[in-house]
């Protein structure tokens, strides 16, 4: 199938970035070699990203039994309690509500429940994580105790029961959103790619000379950045109206938006004054 979007809308977008790169001269970036200190951590982003999880690793699966309990059970507890009637509830105490609802929500490597509330592609998570490695993993977990990844979440959770409503409330397959865990796994490799860990196409490369290396501070403020990028990916997927195919379209977008807004974050701050004043 064909992706239509208006050629107003990204005529708008292509025209407004120009605008932005040519305003703040970030086509000709200064580049530099990453630190030793950088390089650490750029080194263990690398291997973060190589690493394949396993269901046989004890500590792959205490991080994700970690991101179930934190992004799919109060979702399924919110969800199941919205349910009750207010007898069951009279009848029930919260905790011993709530303990029955996680009994029945008890953590698995294959459940409905990674596609339901995290987008997952298929009931096992294990095969989307794939492209990004344990890296992708740990950047979902701290994406889950975020309060900007919470938001973004639930955003998509909102659209998704919307579109079920309209569909009749007759299928959990409709998804008026995008793929949000497929999503940050790419988001993963890309930020990863801006920063040389890897190429396109998550192959290893060398760090040479780049623009940067301020962001590789640590593991944090990479998935910050990972973050920074999926919050871009929301507010273009409603500036076109995307639905779920549109999706590819606006991630390619986005990830221009996102390299200029990283370049603009480690402009030196006597640059940024400067562009920042008005004549």
């Amino acid at each position: 199938s064909t992706i239509k979007i208006h050629p107003s809308v990204m005529g708008l977008v292509n025209s407004t970035l120009d605008v932005i790169c040519d305003s703040l001269g970030l086509t000709e970036a200064p580049t530099r070699l990453p630190t030793a200190s950088e390089l650490c951590v750029l080194g263990d982003l690398r291997k973060g990203l190589n690493r394949k999880l396993s269901a046989d690793n004890p500590d792959d699966l205490r991080l994700l039994t970690e991101l179930w309990n934190l992004a799919v059970v109060p979702h399924v507890i919110s969800r199941q309690d919205s349910r009750h009637t207010g007898s069951e509830n009279e009848s029930m105490g919260k905790w011993e509500k709530n303990q029955r609802i996680r009994d029945s929500a008890e953590f698995s490597l294959s459940s409905e429940l990674w596609r339901t509330y995290l987008g997952f592609q298929r009931s096992e998570p294990l095969s989307d994580f794939r492209g990004g490695g344990r890296l992708s993993a740990e950047a979902i977990l701290y994406f889950s105790k975020s309060p900007r990844g919470k938001q973004l979440q639930a955003k998509c959770l909102r659209r998704r029961a919307s579109a079920i409503a309209a569909a009749g409330g007759n299928s959990d397959d409709t998804y008026d959103s995008y793929p949000l865990a497929p999503a940050i796994i790419n988001m993963v490799r890309h930020v990863a790619s801006l920063l040389n860990v890897c190429d396109a196409y998550g192959r290893d490369t060398e760090f040479c000379a780049g623009s940067l290396y301020d962001l590789a501070k640590s593991q944090d403020s990479f998935f910050e950045c990972v973050i920074d990028g999926m919050e871009i990916i929301d507010d273009q997927f409603l500036l076109v109206n995307g639905g779920y195919m549109a999706f590819p379209e606006v991630q390619k977008r986005s990830y221009t938006v996102l390299r200029e807004f990283l370049l603009l974050r480690c402009e030196p701050e006597s640059e940024q004054s400067n562009n920042n004043t008005w004549e």
